[in-house]
């Protein structure tokens, strides 16, 4: 699970096949949970630094990034 405020990597995928058509740098800067599951199911808005916009990813669609 992500926090907000932590900076990851996200990637933009064709639909439901695992093909990335695009990747940057972001911010996370809003989570949902979701109980319609057996477990909770979380989205991330993330403002994405290369567009200057908001996009809202599944958990698989998001790497933490390792602080040096």
């Amino acid at each position: 699970m992500f926090q907000k405020g932590q900076l990851i990597k996200w990637f933009e995928t064709y639909g439901d096949v695992y093909i990335t058509k695009d990747c940057g740098m972001g911010v996370v800067v809003e989570i949902n949970e979701y109980d319609f599951f057996e477990k909770p199911y979380f989205t991330y808005r993330v403002y994405r630094t290369e567009h200057n916009d908001y996009m809202i990813f599944e958990e698989h669609n998001l790497e933490k990034v390792e602080e040096t």
